[in-house]
């Protein structure tokens, strides 16, 4: 197998690290692994906005009908 990494976790954001003897193929790999782990992380921010503009929606509907059961 090809060893990669260290990959250090528990941070706000990943960190690759690469020493300096690193061949050419760790460095490969190490891209698609920082590129991929760049996408899921994209995604998921897409979908926490999603998530709120569909909770700030929900609110604005209920807030406007309470409105208009009051008139």
């Amino acid at each position: 197998g090809v060893a990669i990494g260290p990959i250090l976790m528990g941070i706000g954001k990943p960190v690759h690290i690469l020493t300096t003897s690193a061949s050419p193929r760790r460095i490969l790999n190490m891209t698609a692994i920082a590129a991929v782990d760049a996408q899921i992380r994209q995604r998921e921010e897409l979908e926490r906005e999603e998530t709120k503009k569909a909770a700030a929606r929900r609110y604005q509907s209920r807030f406007e009908s309470t409105v208009r059961a009051k008139k």
